[in-house]
């Protein structure tokens, strides 16, 4: 027969676990996205210098063309792939970028990915979870019953 501390630690073990996918999902599943669209000079706010896309990083300038060879389409990658001089998630927003003579709007965002309260939610998560799974299973080999 299964003792009422053995269903606790099991349902422990449990809320443990869904806390570890939970958080691991938030973690892995991070997409930022960009839409370039391209704009005259004119367009240009007056307080708003457009970053050059040569000065970019080679992996920063492989994203912001990407976006800027498809305007109008989405452009997606994961938390690595950020361009260091944007801002996502709740701080998302436009950013201006010149190639040659040729300038854009591109409008970043978090695409329902992390912001920096998501990413410490999904810490949190994470340690409670490694936390219910270590107590939980700690507990039931404890008490086990051996036969």
């Amino acid at each position: 027969m299964v003792s009422r501390a053995q269903l606790a630690h099991a349902a422990l073990l449990a809320v443990g676990l869904l806390l570890l996918l939970a958080g691991v999902s938030l973690l892995g599943g991070a997409e930022y996205t960009h839409v370039a669209e391209p704009i005259d000079e004119s367009d240009l706010r007056d307080d708003e210098d457009p970053i050059p896309v040569e000065s970019l990083s080679e992996s920063d300038r492989e994203v912001v063309e990407s976006a800027v060879d498809a305007p109008g389409e989405t452009v997606a990658v994961q938390a690595d792939g950020r361009v260091d001089p944007f801002h996502y998630g709740d701080a998302s927003g436009d950013h201006y970028v010149v190639r040659g003579d040729d300038y854009y709007r591109i409008a970043t965002g978090g695409g329902g990915a992390l912001s920096g309260a998501d990413e410490i939610l999904a810490w949190i998560l994470l340690a409670f979870g490694t936390l219910g799974v270590l107590a939980g299973g700690l507990d039931l080999w404890r008490h086990r019953r051996v036969d």
